[in-house]
């Protein structure tokens, strides 16, 4: 997926369904992610121009292990043409059954990849900004507005 509306509405679906499971579980290790996920301008898919999703039916008892490698194979894929991907687990939770059949997923399909795809520059930033909040370091306006200016300024046409 390519548009950043949509990715956009996946990012909020996903954070509201994450909060609603802190509300009703409130010691799980997701209530880590409470306030960043309360955060309107917070995109769990980093503003990134191009999202993939990996997944399949739940029937299948591989689906873990396929998904995974089959994502792994993506993103090596991805860094070979120097496009930069991170696997965003926040991203998993799209359960409203009108958004996931605007986007053709099927009702026993299990996401387990989300995986954004974006210029390697903009990953960079991103790896950076994580170490330096696990430091104390609160670069996070900074590098995120860079990162949404380089964003809109790269062409992923030689995704095809």
């Amino acid at each position: 997926m390519n548009n950043m509306e949509w990715i956009k509405k996946l990012s909020d679906e996903s954070k509201r369904n994450i909060l609603s499971f802190i509300e009703t579980n409130p010691d799980a290790p997701l209530k880590k992610y409470e306030a960043v996920l309360r955060d309107k301008d917070f995109n769990v898919f980093y503003n990134a121009p191009c999202l993939v999703y990996v997944g399949g039916s739940e029937k299948v008892r591989s689906l873990q292990v396929d998904c995974a490698l089959a994502a792994s194979y993506f993103m090596f894929s991805a860094a070979a043409r120097g496009l930069g991907t991170c696997w965003v687990g926040l991203g998993t939770s799209i359960q409203d059954l009108e958004i996931r059949g605007q986007i053709g997923m099927p009702g026993d399909y299990r996401i387990v990849a989300p995986v954004v795809v974006m210029n390697d520059l903009v990953c960079d930033l991103i790896q950076r900004q994580r170490v330096d909040k696990r430091k104390g370091i609160d670069r996070k306006k900074c590098a995120h507005r860079e990162a949404v200016a380089m964003i809109k300024e790269l062409s992923l046409s030689s995704i095809s």
